[in-house]
């Protein structure tokens, strides 16, 4: 060590490589802290969601009181409660009607898009105007 420090070349490099190992120490501690940082940030965030997913709970127990006191308003009353299951019925019918016709049009549909989807060329001709032979 102390004829490296009595050479001027060699003193020279020694401190440039103690420079290089500094400079790397210090990336890496930029790069540590920047880490920890996306770390607690991400934690936060977590912890945030957290926070208002009690607070949702929170109103619906709040409101709970209310609800049950509808429910058995309306389910007390016969002519509210046929006015609900009369809502319930519609709602149903046109959900049925949807995937009535979401199944017809599927079926209807199968050969075109098959023969769309075995195409071997680009597939775009149809839409762009172009014919290929």
């Amino acid at each position: 060590m102390i004829v490296t420090l009595e050479d001027d070349d060699q003193r020279r490099r020694l401190i440039e490589d103690l420079r290089v190992l500094l400079n790397a120490t210090n990336a890496a501690a930029v790069k540590d802290a920047q880490k920890q940082a996306g770390l607690l940030d991400g934690l936060s965030q977590h912890v945030g969601q957290i926070s208002q997913n009690i607070v949702v709970a929170a109103s619906a127990v709040l409101d709970a009181p209310a609800i049950l006191s509808w429910l058995r308003d309306t389910f007390g009353d016969p002519a509210r409660r046929n006015n609900l299951f009369g809502i319930i019925v519609h709602i149903a019918d046109f959900l049925a009607a949807g995937l009535i016709v979401e199944a017809t049009l599927r079926m209807a549909l199968r050969r075109p898009r098959g023969r769309m989807e075995a195409r071997t060329d680009d597939g775009l001709a149809f839409f762009s105007g172009t014919r290929h032979p």
